[in-house]
C-alpha cells in the first residue's frame, strides 16, 4: 500500500530550484501561516498545532511517528496534509511536515535525502551551508537540541507538496528506529551556544547574503525556541 502511495505522489512532484538560482532580495517575505489549528486533531504533536516551535516540541513530533513505526508513521503523516490544497506558499503545516520528514528519514548510504523542492531561503548562505556539513537543513542539531530555521525565505516557484516529498524521503531514506532527546530549556540554552561557538558554525559566511536575515535573526530566532523549550 506505502509503495502504491509513494508511486502516485511521486507523479504530482513539482522539481526544487537549485541553488544557484538567483533570487530578487525584494521577495523576501516572513511566512504568514493561515490558522489550521482549529481542523488538526488535539491528539497530534504540539508541532503541528502550535503557533511556535520549540526544541522540545519539534523533538516530541519526530518521537510521536518514531514510535508508531514507518508505515503507521508514513500513512499519518500523509493524513496529516491529505485533506488541504497541496504545495501552497505560505504553509505552516507543509513546512513543519518537511522539517519532521529531515530527521525522521536518516541518511541512506551516507547522503540526506535532499530538501524539499521550490524553496530556496533567503537568510541562509548556501556556497557555507552545504550538505555535507549541514544535512538537516533548515533544521539545525546540536547536541541534543534541534533548531529550526524561520519559515522565511525567497521563492522561485511553488511549495513541493508535502506529500510527494514524504514519499521522495520514503523512497531515499531509511526510517528512524531510535527516539531523538528530548532537551530541557537549560539543555537547549547549552546546545545553542555549542552551536554559536563551533567551528562549523564560525566558518559560514554570512557576507553572502544580499537579501535580509542573515545571522542574526537565525540566532534570534534559535534563541527564542531555546527559551520557550520547558523547564522539565
Amino acid at each position: 500500500m506505502i509503495r502504491t502511495l509513494c508511486s502516485l505522489c511521486l507523479l504530482g512532484l513539482v522539481l526544487g530550484c537549485s541553488e544557484a538560482q538567483q533570487e530578487d532580495p525584494r521577495r523576501v517575505h516572513e511566512f504568514v501561516a493561515p490558522n489550521e489549528s482549529e481542523r488538526l486533531s488535539p491528539n497530534l504533536p504540539g508541532l503541528f498545532r502550535d503557533s511556535e516551535i520549540n526544541c522540545a516540541s519539534f523533538a516530541e513530533a519526530v518521537n510521536h511517528f518514531v514510535a508508531m513505526g514507518q508505515e503507521r508513521a508514513i500513512e499519518s503523516l500523509r493524513d496529516l496534509v491529505a485533506h488541504k490544497p497541496q504545495g501552497t506558499m505560505w504553509d505552516k503545516l507543509e513546512y513543519r511536515t518537511a522539517c519532521v520528514c529531515r530527521v525522521l528519514f536518516e541518511p541512506k548510504r551516507g547522503e540526506a535525502p535532499r530538501l524539499p523542492g521550490c524553496i530556496c531561503w533567503g537568510i541562509v548562505p548556501w556556497t557555507s551551508m552545504r550538505s555535507e556539513k549541514w544535512p538537516l537543513l533548515p533544521v539545525i542539531q546540536s547536541g541534543s537540541s534541534f533548531f529550526v530555521i524561520k519559515q522565511c525565505g525567497v521563492f522561485t516557484g511553488l511549495m513541493e507538496p508535502s506529500t510527494s516529498y514524504l514519499c521522495y524521503c520514503f523512497a531515499h531514506g531509511d526510517f528512524r528506529q531510535i527516539p531523538v532527546p528530548m532537551p530541557n530549556r537549560p539543555q537547549a540554552r547549552q546546545d545553542l551556544e555549542a552551536l554559536r561557538e563551533s567551528a562549523t558554525w564560525k566558518a559560514i559566511n554570512w557576507q553572502e547574503r544580499s537579501s535580509g536575515g542573515g545571522e542574526k535573526f537565525i540566532l534570534g530566532e534559535f534563541a527564542r525556541q531555546a527559551e520557550q523549550t520547558p523547564n522539565n
